[in-house]
């Protein structure tokens, strides 16, 4: 039996969703082929008044939890936090200048000591990466990293010292995986070095399918909806994601097509209230719902006529797989792994008459829908045969 840990960022652990539903789930499919026995290991940022004793206690530590059925280390970082709002001023600059420069990715390093004795480290996102290789140096132990998204295609390219961490990072990796093939390319652009796989995310079919016309029906009645052609958009409020740009595209689409709609807002985020003083100023039917748990999105999704996911960049877009599982239609901009999931159809270049255009496709898809993507590609049984594979080629060596 194979020795893995497992170590994921970007994804905290209150819920399991995002990354850590991604890794947890490849992880129990992994299991069922192989022999493995992974320990699970979460990047997690802990507050603390700011004392005088703090300034000599320690900065990292570790804290062992259960959730979701798993034993989990966290491998905490302190940050300080003060109620005087002088200090509070200068602790927010001094930690923003740091992750400005990512200096703050030197503390993941110091957790490299704990993981003797591994076979492989799995790492999934950018600062789980940079320990994994730390691990490497110190105890010649191989690893791979899965990068997810903004990890390759935002954060290197906003940063010189991002850029450097990353390219070394995939290079020494002894694989690195992309959950798309245009993930992937962007990848080459910052290093043609390191072995390079795509390995899609899957599909979660007890959750995400199609209900019975029947309950679809009773569903849509007990939401208010009916009779109302549902647009949802489903995402984080930020402008990686477009999202200043609903309140234009809703209300051209309610210009040009007249049967009675609903746009439902899905997720949190900056640029929410901006957006809904916006709305408000409309005669839009809308509705914000805030942030939804993702054991729920199956019922927004089987009420939605169409998803829109206007972003700048994406790496797959599982929102995307989800709410086609569902029975949507979507539309989405041309980035990242979109058109892998959609081919042309619903596909909208990003460029100057963006708006203008996503809004025409929309409206086809409300007049004309159809059927949409090949959902085959991304079965995690496939999907974990391939993973598996890689895996047994690099510990066998």
């Amino acid at each position: 039996m194979k020795k893995v840990a497992l170590i994921i960022s970007g994804a905290g652990y209150a819920e399991r969703k995002g990354i850590l539903d991604i890794a947890l789930t490849r992880c129990e499919h992994l299991k069922t082929i192989s022999e493995y026995l992974f320990d699970i290991y979460v990047f997690s940022v802990e507050y603390r008044s700011l004392s005088l004793k703090s300034l000599f206690s320690k900065t990292t530590y570790r804290e062992r939890i259960s959730r979701f059925g798993y034993d989990i280390t966290l491998l905490k970082h302190i940050e300080f936090e003060s109620s005087i709002p002088i200090i509070q001023d200068f602790l927010d600059w001094i930690y923003k200048r740091k992750k400005k420069r990512l200096t703050d990715w030197e503390w993941q390093k110091d957790f490299a000591k704990y993981f003797k004795g591994y076979d492989l480290i799995i790492a999934h996102f950018n600062d789980a990466a940079i320990l994994a290789q730390e691990i490497h140096h110190k105890f010649g132990t191989p690893y791979s990293v899965t990068w997810h998204g903004s990890d390759i295609h935002t954060i290197p390219f906003n940063d010189i010292a991002a850029c450097e961490k990353t390219i070394s990072s995939v290079n020494e990796a002894a694989v690195n995986f992309f959950v798309s093939n245009g993930l992937k390319q962007i990848s080459d652009k910052l290093t043609l070095g390191g072995r390079k796989e795509v390995l899609y995310n899957g599909i979660d079919k007890r959750l995400f399918y199609q209900y019975p016309d029947a309950r679809k029906k009773l569903l849509r009645k007990s939401f208010g909806v009916e009779k109302l052609t549902v647009i949802t958009f489903a995402g984080n409020l930020v402008p990686i994601k477009n999202a200043q740009l609903l309140p234009d595209i809703f209300l051209r689409v309610a210009e040009d097509f007249h049967n009675p709609l609903i746009f439902w807002i899905i997720g949190g985020g900056p640029l929410r209230q901006s957006i809904e003083t916006q709305l408000v100023q409309t005669s839009l039917n809308f509705k914000f719902w805030g942030t939804i748990e993702h054991c729920q999105m199956p019922d927004f999704f089987n009420c939605t006529d169409v998803l829109i996911l206007p972003s700048k960049n994406e790496g797959l877009g599982l929102v995307v797989l989800e709410a086609l599982a569902c029975g949507c239609n979507v539309v989405a901009s041309d980035v990242g792994g979109i058109k892998e999931i959609l081919g042309n159809e619903g596909v909208v270049a990003t460029g100057q008459n963006f708006i203008q255009d996503f809004s025409a496709s929309l409206i086809s898809m409300i007049k004309q829908p159809m059927q949409q993507g090949n959902l085959n590609l991304f079965d995690w049984e496939k999907i974990s045969a391939k993973e598996d594979s890689v895996y047994q080629q690099i510990l066998n060596k």
